[in-house]
């Protein structure tokens, strides 16, 4: 998620963990530890390559992210503030590392399992797999969740109790909970109207739109086509029946580069990024698609994709095409609402 969700989630976990009567500087250290902890793992952005833009996809949300290295990047995190706050003379000088480790393994921990909470995809068992994650229950931004987690570190910082932060947490685990059953409301509808078009889905995804719970992307596919619709699920569900295109394999995809090793290996790791929604782009056929992706829900319109380059052997272009603008805004404000 975001980076204020992810340094409040961390925070959260940290001082949820602490002793009820904990005193307010230890309260304020497994503040600050948490938060800086819990922001920790993104620091593979920096991962990057200016000739392969792929390298980034390829790294984020990859080693720093999985179980496994949580120990690791909790004993980084912990050594460095550790020394750092030591000049820091409003802190307890004489915390014990064992004090502060624990306090950044929760901090680290929450961080992978919180992104694998989102449609994006989270390594989360790497070495052993390089699957993403993606649970698809919450929005990579979400304000009200990130509220939630804001007011109980607040409370916490200011009455000097940890009871507040775990009230808050809980919450957000009932926010996650909501996710779930969203979710199995929004499919449920899909499946109704797959059924009134003589479909059975092949694959299906469905995912929440930017920032809430209540209006949900779905792609599903049947016969060599995409399906992309939009489920307000509200008390009384609403279906925005959306646009199709077609479904590329990861062979037609590569017949498109033919020829061209470099460009082949990278249209097949932008198909496993996109965990195999691929299309091409009507405007553009050499513009290969991710087709979970789109400011309008029901639209094909992608948010990124690759641009390739027929007849030269080098690394494909990734690029965001975002699209934002004051219509797109308010197509997307009726739709939420129900119009």
């Amino acid at each position: 998620m975001d980076p204020i969700s992810q340094a409040t989630f961390g925070a959260s976990w940290a001082l949820s963990a602490q002793k009820k009567d904990s005193k307010r500087p230890r309260i304020r250290r497994a503040l600050m530890f948490g938060c800086v902890t819990g922001m920790a793992a993104d620091l593979d952005v920096l991962i990057r390559s200016q000739t392969d833009s792929l390298l980034s996809l390829e790294f984020h949300r990859q080693f720093t992210h999985s179980l496994i290295f949580t120990p690791v990047g909790a004993l980084i995190c912990c050594f460095f503030l550790n020394r750092l706050f030591r000049f820091y003379k409003k802190f307890p000088q004489r915390e014990s590392f064992k004090q502060d480790y624990f306090v950044c393994f929760m901090a680290y921990l929450s961080h992978g399992l919180l992104d694998a909470a989102t449609s994006y995809g989270t390594q989360l068992y790497w070495p052993f797999t390089n699957y993403r994650e993606s649970f698809d229950i919450i929005s990579i931004i979400d304000p009200i969740f990130t509220s939630m987690l804001i007011l109980g570190l607040v409370l916490t910082a200011v009455k000097s109790n940890v009871i507040y932060t775990r009230v808050f947490l809980a919450a957000c685990f009932a926010y996650f909970g909501l996710g779930f059953v969203q979710q199995h409301r929004a499919k449920a509808s899909i499946h109704e109207l797959a059924k009134e078009r003589g479909h059975i889905p092949e694959r299906l995804t469905v995912k929440p739109s930017l920032g809430n719970l209540l209006l949900w992307k779905s792609v599903y596919t049947y016969e060599g086509t995409y399906y992309v619709d939009a489920i307000r699920a509200g008390v009384n569900k609403k279906v925005y029946e959306g646009q199709t295109t077609k479904n590329y394999s990861l062979e037609d995809a590569q017949a498109l580069v033919k020829d061209a090793p470099i460009q082949m290996n990278d249209v097949k790791r932008f198909y496993w990024f996109s965990q195999g929604y691929i299309s091409v782009d009507k405007d553009n056929p050499n513009y290969i698609i991710d087709v979970r992706y789109s400011m309008i829900p029901n639209e094909v319109k992608a948010l990124w994709g690759v641009i390739i380059s027929p007849g030269q052997d080098k690394h494909v272009n990734f690029v965001h095409t975002r699209g934002r603008s004051k219509e797109v805004g308010q197509k997307f404000g009726r739709m939420l609402r129900g119009e």
